[in-house]
């Protein structure tokens, strides 16, 4: 998906829920309220929160239980949100016919935002490591995100694209050698070209401010291509990413956010 299509896919969807309603008096006066609740349920200051998900087995993983810390920072018209997150999941389907793997997940991401009344709009980062018992596999990408706060629901639509992904090998490895990989290294710069949308929504349990325990939903689509393992092979190159796929994944937790 190129990058302006993915933009307007996620400004169509902002525009389109935050003018819910607009088609008569009567759903006009209940964003009105909404605007005035949300206002107080999503409070200026700063926020930990510590979250648990839980994500069904998908796109090459098994069930997983994702615990995660973070915080975000909100003011009238700025935003900030971090968090790191360890995940209890294991890959069941790489193709490298390794059995019984061990492994886990972690992850890590930072987004700023500038506010305007309910929505906000801004750029954002993700890094994330996969590790199983023949490997471990890290990536960083880069994303825009855009959101709008409803009465005890705030949604945020993004789109992001990885810039660096690369593998380390718990031994040496022979490879076809090229600027930044030697021949014989545990390193390599192989690549899935990862890119894709994500949406995610934080439903407050308490419908009063202040509220402080969130039903989080998350859903990610991805579209990429089969795993670079040779770089400078340029046959073996090319045709892996020629093979191309696409994936998903979703989640659902539980935040407690002070």
């Amino acid at each position: 998906m190129k990058t302006h299509h993915a933009l307007l896919v996620i400004f169509i969807l902002v525009a389109a829920l935050s003018a819910m309603g607009q088609g008569d008096d009567g759903a006009l006066s209940v964003l009105m309220h909404a605007a005035r609740d949300a206002d107080m349920m999503w409070t200026s200051g700063i926020h930990p929160s510590v979250e648990t998900s839980f994500s069904p087995p998908s796109d090459g993983y098994g069930f997983g239980v994702n615990p995660s810390v973070g915080v975000a920072l909100q003011y009238p018209h700025f935003m900030l949100g971090a968090g790191v997150g360890y995940g209890f999941v294991r890959k069941v389907d790489d193709n490298d016919q390794v059995p019984n793997e061990h492994g886990h997940t972690r992850d890590a991401e930072a987004s700023v935002y500038w506010r305007r009344g309910r929505n906000f709009i801004g750029p954002g980062a993700s890094w994330g490591e996969t590790a199983v018992t023949p490997y471990r596999k890290y990536s960083w990408a880069p994303e825009i995100d855009a959101g709008h706060d409803f009465n005890a629901l705030r949604i945020v639509a993004s789109y992001f694209r990885s810039l660096r992904e690369y593998t380390d090998y718990p031994s040496l490895v022979q490879f076809t050698p090229g600027p930044g990989q030697p021949a014989l290294s545990n390193y390599c710069i192989c690549s899935n070209g990862v890119s894709g949308i994500g949406f995610d929504a934080w439903l407050a349990l308490r419908k009063k401010a202040p509220a402080h325990v969130f039903i989080h939903y998350s859903l990610s689509l991805g579209y990429y291509h089969e795993t670079v393992t040779d770089p400078y092979n340029t046959t073996m190159t090319e045709q892996q990413k020629s093979n191309k796929d696409t994936g998903g994944s979703v989640s659902l937790g539980v935040v407690y956010r002070r």
